[in-house]
């Protein structure tokens, strides 16, 4: 069994053990390319410190970068002998290094060193839910492009209510994934800071030089407070979770609407073979599990939200061993909204409209609304002009249609939306690389 980083020589409970490590091990695997990170910016700040040589720090670096790669070619990971993923990088490097490994941990803690990690893991988290976004708003983009000018009865209450089409239903879902990635891209500034030097949030005797962490890492700068260096590991997390209950929202949504109008009873939409399942008993059946899927994980994803937020609560300052329990709603909630995002992208991408139902939908009771205000633009109060219309014979036969104005000002929406969405994603994309490169050149140093 691999010797704790915390051992002083006393035996402990293996029971004990299993409880606390739990399977932080393997919840870790998925930390530890950022803890290796962190890891190498930490040797070069402990070179610039005086506590290691150039050569001592460019062994560590070449060391961090083998263990980098073995990590991602899948022949080297935390084993269940290792507590955490922190353990597995200083027993690795011990084995590797001898004595030289063993000096990597002065200056910090597990506390900022997975503080850290997370905050790695967040910052591309955000970058990639973001390029999901922008996916899933293109495909509603070119759904309207297709299909944008077919009409559909607009509902309220399950009612049809008044005259509507494809542009504005899929201008509505372009607008909500717009609106979270504004959301991620501020929290993007909050999260690029750096907690490393706030060792267990009390900061480090070591005079380290925060700022050159913090730069060789790609963050904006130090995180100041030391204390809310711990704290705020929840709090980011939590705002992470609870945009991506928003994101879960508006794709459940979608997702509800989709089966409705897959319906027989509906029959507004259809859905390519390939998208749906099947019956074992009922050889007619041909079901939309993607959408009711989708649903349900949207539940399932917040829950996640839930969960963190539960554990989180309540907690006095400073580090506690509950916060172990936050990553893993944290690293599923990351998981599933990039999935629950391609599936809702690859649906929209395999539905078209049935015309011939929806032109029958269209009655001109839909239309009431539109004579009302006509009514009231010709010089009746509208409360007149609404009980007229509502007494009136003018409901029988077919709509006029889709108002001109409203489609064109769908239009309008959504050439505005397709600008900002590739003006988020150009922003995005550029911030991608230049961490990219920053990354890099943090493992060149050691060469």
């Amino acid at each position: 069994m691999s010797e704790n980083l915390w051992d002083k020589g006393v035996p402990l409970d293996p029971r004990v053990r299993a409880f606390t490590v739990g399977d932080d091990w393997r919840v870790d695997r998925e930390l530890l390319p950022w803890d290796i990170l962190g890891s190498a910016a930490h040797a070069r700040c402990l070179e610039a410190a005086g506590a290691l040589d150039a050569g001592e720090a460019g062994a560590l670096l070449a060391e961090l970068r083998r263990m980098r790669e073995d990590m991602l070619a899948g022949s080297w990971t935390v084993s269940e002998e290792d507590e955490d993923g922190h353990t597995a990088i200083e027993r690795r490097l011990s084995e590797r290094s001898g004595s030289l490994g063993r000096k990597i941990h002065l200056g910090r803690s597990r506390n900022d060193q997975v503080a850290l990690a997370l905050r790695l893991l967040l910052r591309d988290a955000l970058l990639r839910l973001i390029d999901r976004l922008a996916e899933f708003a293109r495909s509603q983009l070119e759904f309207a492009e297709r299909f944008g000018d077919t009409p559909l009865p607009g509902h309220t209450h399950l009612q049809a209510a008044m005259p509507s089409s494809w542009a504005l239903w899929s201008h509505a879902w372009v607008e909500a994934a717009l609106e979270s990635m504004r959301a991620l891209r501020f929290q993007l500034g909050e999260v690029n800071r750096s907690p490393l030097g706030a060792a267990a949030g009390f900061g480090s005797p070591v005079p380290l030089d925060r700022a050159l962490t913090a730069r060789l890492l790609g963050f904006s700068g130090p995180q100041r407070s030391v204390v809310d260096c711990i704290h705020a590991r929840a709090r980011l997390e939590e705002r992470f979770l609870h945009e991506t209950s928003v994101v879960a929202g508006v794709v459940e949504k979608l997702a509800s609407d989709v089966w409705l109008y897959l319906t027989r009873e509906f029959g507004y939409l259809r859905l390519d073979p390939s998208f749906q399942t099947g019956s074992s008993i009922m050889p007619q059946k041909a079901n939309p599990d993607v959408a009711e899927l989708l649903r349900a994980r949207c539940a399932r994803l917040r829950a996640r939200a839930h969960e963190h937020e539960a554990i989180a609560c309540k907690l006095p300052s400073n580090y506690h061993r509950d916060l172990q329990l936050l990553k893993s709603p944290l690293l599923l909630g990351i998981r599933e909204a990039m999935e629950l995002l391609e599936m809702a992208a690859l649906l929209g991408r395999h539905l078209s409209p049935v015309e011939e139902r929806l032109r029958a939908a269209m009655t001109a009771d839909l239309d009431a609304a539109r004579r009302a205000s006509e009514r009231a633009l010709a010089g009746l109060p509208f409360r007149d002009a609404y009980r007229e219309t509502a007494l009136a014979k003018g409901d029988e036969g077919a709509s006029a249609g889709v108002p001109a104005h409203v489609q064109a000002a769908a239009r309008a929406g959504l050439r505005e939306a397709a600008a900002e969405l590739e003006t988020l994603s150009d922003w995005a994309a550029q911030v991608r690389l230049r961490l990219d490169q920053t990354l890099e050149r943090l493992f060149a140093l050691g060469e």
